[in-house]
C-alpha cells in the first residue's frame, strides 16, 4: 500500500469506529453469558470493555497515526496483535457461546472490534514497512 492508501485506510478506520462503535456496551449479554457458569466472574465484562476501549482509542487517531514515531507504531502493533480471547485465554470457552442468535449485541461488539483491530494491524504493519523501506 502507498501512503495515500494508508491515509484513506486510517480515516476509514476512524469513521467506522465513530459511526458503529457508539452503541452501548453489551452488559446484559455479558451477564447472560456468565450466568450459565458455576463461577461468578465479573471480570469478563471489565476486560472486554477495556479491550474495546483500547482499540477504539487507537482508531480514533485516524490520519494522525501516519505521524506516529516508529516506536509508537511498534508498541501499538504489539498491543493489538492478539484478539480478545488470545489475550484472555481463561474465557476462550465462551467464544463458541457468543452467537448472533443467543447474544446478538455481544456478538456484534466483538465482530466490530475484531474488524477494527485487523484493519489497524494492516495500517500499522504497512506504516512500519514503509518507514523501513525509506531508511
Amino acid at each position: 500500500m502507498n501512503e495515500l492508501e494508508l491515509l484513506l485506510l486510517a480515516e476509514e478506520i476512524k469513521r467506522i469506529c465513530a459511526e458503529e462503535g457508539q452503541s452501548p456496551f453489551p452488559s446484559a449479554n455479558c451477564r447472560e453469558l456468565m450466568s450459565d457458569f458455576p463461577f461468578d466472574d465479573h471480570w469478563f465484562a471489565m476486560y472486554l470493555d477495556t479491550y474495546c476501549s483500547d482499540i477504539a482509542g487507537h482508531c480514533s487517531h485516524g490520519k494522525n497515526i501516519m505521524q506516529w514515531p516508529e516506536e509508537k507504531l511498534r508498541l501499538v502493533h504489539g498491543q493489538t496483535n492478539f484478539n480478545f480471547f488470545e489475550l484472555h485465554p481463561q474465557y476462550a470457552n465462551l467464544q463458541r457461546l457468543i452467537t448472533k442468535s443467543d447474544t446478538p449485541d455481544l456478538f456484534e461488539e466483538l465482530k466490530l472490534y475484531e474488524q477494527l483491530r485487523q484493519q489497524l494491524l494492516v495500517l500499522l504493519s504497512e506504516l512500519i514497512r514503509l518507514r523501513k523501506e525509506k531508511s
